[in-house]
């Protein structure tokens, strides 16, 4: 796995944000971005992709969320998810909202 520091990744970026705090944050991805694709995170990197999709499940937006199940890091997460949905907890299909891949091959074709 190769770490991309924010300084080796300024040539290839079109713009960097920065943000005061995690509510910024939030609202930034709910405004500017297309796509969200969630890699292997923490608390944080949940609370992003489920700010996301309860905005997406409302109607704020239409934006494109994509958890990259890179090494089987989010299966619990996705069996989690299909418990919620097969129990009524989530309202309609969450793989509208939210696809899940699982190699940078089905990346690359979710984004196409």
């Amino acid at each position: 796995i190769y770490t991309l520091s924010l300084h080796d990744a300024l040539p290839i970026l079109d713009k960097v944000y920065h943000t005061e705090n995690l509510t910024d944050r939030k609202e930034m991805l709910n405004t500017l971005c297309d796509v969200a694709i969630a890699l292997p995170g923490g608390v944080g990197t949940l609370d992003e992709v489920f700010t996301l999709a309860a905005a997406n499940s409302i109607g704020y937006h239409q934006q494109h969320i994509i958890i990259y199940n890179m090494e089987g890091f989010w299966d619990e997460l996705v069996a989690l998810l299909n418990k919620l949905e097969s129990q009524g907890m989530i309202r309609g299909d969450y793989r509208k909202r939210i696809a899940v891949v699982n190699s940078l091959d089905e990346l690359e074709k979710c984004l196409s």
